[in-house]
């Protein structure tokens, strides 16, 4: 999976955000995803106005798109391999675990209608 200009990317607070601008491919890692720098646009943003677009650091590994936890922080500060930077999954707001800079949600951590659709009610 990858990600591509005009892509919808889902919050998990159910916010959209249309990729603008695909700025740097920073870092690639086989088995643990690319690291993209995105400009971002919320979907009530006004594309002309600049003050709307947000530049964020972006994983796409497999199915899931993590960015930092701290969409405030210096977005030029991430790496794949810094452990001390938390990601989150875009679509569920699950904080994610580096290992050796390849990204792992925690077991039973996947999507919330998956878990609940399992059976056991």
């Amino acid at each position: 999976m990858g990600i591509w200009i005009g892509d919808l990317l889902r919050w998990y607070d159910g916010t959209s955000y249309e990729v603008g601008a695909l700025l740097d491919r920073v870092e690639s890692r086989e088995g643990g995803g690319t690291l993209y720098t995105a400009s971002l646009l919320p979907m009530l943003g006004d594309p002309t106005n600049p003050d709307d677009w947000i530049t964020v650091q972006v994983i796409v590994a497999g199915d899931m798109v993590l960015c930092p936890y701290d969409w405030q922080s210096d977005p030029d500060a991430y790496r794949l391999d810094i452990p001390e930077y938390l990601w989150v999954e875009m679509a569920t707001g699950t904080l994610c675990v580096m290992i050796d800079g390849c990204p792992y949600l925690p077991p039973g951590s996947g999507d919330p209608d998956e878990r609940s659709s399992s059976g056991d009610d």
